[in-house]
């Protein structure tokens, strides 16, 4: 009887130990909205499980699309919000990241998307032009982040990771 019992304790304790594992630990995210053929913003975005974010404007234009927005251009700091922060992590907990894979054609007049998110000790690189639906909420909750956020402009240069090659 005090075997049994003294497994099923083990059993219970491996199970704990199996379920904190399979927590999530959000490190970072990378994120890239490339431009298009008319006035798609371009830019790169750089968050950190200390909710700093980091901003590289590109080229972006203003909420009529016909003049460039020089705002935005440029080195940017700024800390997101509690509310975008959680509802992040929400989203990416919700994308499955263990599993999802952007796919389809890169042909046509559409801004080019890359995530590169740091988690659990692992980076998931994405990148599509289409991406699928179930990414739709967790980059429109990225694109609220650049549009909503308040960032200061900053005088060094800094770089957000982006590469094409997904690293082991």
């Amino acid at each position: 009887m005090k075997n049994c019992i003294a497994l099923c304790l083990l059993a219970l304790t491996l199970g704990a130990c199996r379920s904190a594992k399979e927590s999530f630990a959000f490190e970072k995210i990378a994120f890239h909205s490339g431009p298009c053929f008319g006035v798609c913003p371009s830019y790169h975005l750089e968050i950190r499980n200390d909710r700093s974010v980091l901003l590289k404007g590109d080229s972006l234009y203003g909420k009529r699309g016909n003049h460039q927005d020089l705002v935005r251009v440029g080195y940017f700091k700024g800390r997101i919000a509690d509310t975008s922060y959680v509802r992040l992590l929400e989203d990416l907990r919700a994308i499955g990241l263990d599993t999802v894979q952007f796919k389809g054609p890169d042909c046509c007049d559409a801004p080019m998307k890359t995530l590169i998110v740091y988690y659990n000790s692992k980076r998931k690189y994405l990148r599509a032009m289409f991406p699928p639906d179930h990414a739709r909420a967790l980059l429109s909750t990225l694109t609220g982040i650049y549009k909503n956020t308040r960032f200061d402009r900053v005088g060094e240069r800094f770089e957000i990771e982006f590469d094409s090659i997904p690293r082991k």
